[in-house]
């Protein structure tokens, strides 16, 4: 990006911590058109998954080298040609203190099913997800799909609690210009907390101290 007469649309500062008693830096990053709502099922456009990828993390990650890789599940297996089982990592947190557990999964699947989720792509063949245990989750496919992992990293958990007491169990409607608690607001298990957000100005997130 060039400094001078070019005018860019939105930014993001994200606030990193510095030496131990020094001030945080922030470390900015603009773009040409400004992420389109916070919630992360809604929308599935590069910008928007800019910001929200910062505060929601998926089951499956990808690394630098694009390999998959450990996230929000420790480890997966395809038990039944139909039925994939996710090992969930423990003591994780949501950024308003909510554990997470198989719950969130189960919700956020049924999430993306939804009519007005951006994401059915990436479950096209999902039939359902079925909690076994608190922190073990089976994704149920209606005919064998190998490349499940593939897809679910670019599924973002939601807290399951915090979207139903905030009226967002399914995502907005962009069709109809809905608005939602979940547009302007985030509650994820990801490296960066929503400290503040301008639409088509300025969003601002901090580091999580988890």
């Amino acid at each position: 990006m060039r400094a001078g007469g070019l005018v860019l649309a939105a930014s993001l500062a994200l606030v990193l911590p510095g030496p131990p008693d020094a001030a945080a830096k922030p470390f900015r990053f603009a773009t040409t058109s400004d992420a389109t709502t916070l919630d992360p099922h809604a929308n599935n456009a590069f910008t928007t998954y800019l910001v929200t990828g910062q505060i929601y993390e998926s089951l499956i990650h990808r690394n630098d080298s694009l390999r998959l890789e450990p996230a929000l599940a420790l480890r997966w297996q395809q038990v039944e040609p139909t039925r994939w089982r996710f090992w969930l990592r423990e003591r994780v947190v949501f950024h308003n203190g909510n554990g997470f557990d198989a719950d969130d999964v189960v919700f956020t699947i049924a999430r993306t099913l939804a009519p007005t989720s951006n994401f059915t792509i990436y479950v096209d063949t999902v039939s359902h997800a079925e909690k076994i245990s608190s922190h073990v989750v089976d994704i149920v496919t209606r005919a064998p799909d190998a490349v499940i992992p593939d897809k679910l990293a670019r599924i973002l958990i939601m807290d399951r609690e915090w979207a139903e007491a905030n009226r967002s169990r399914e995502p907005q409607n962009l069709r109809d210009r809905e608005e939602t608690f979940a547009a302007r607001n985030a509650n994820g298990t990801g490296p960066f907390m929503l400290r503040s957000r301008e639409p088509h100005r300025r969003t601002v997130l901090v580091r999580n101290p988890r």
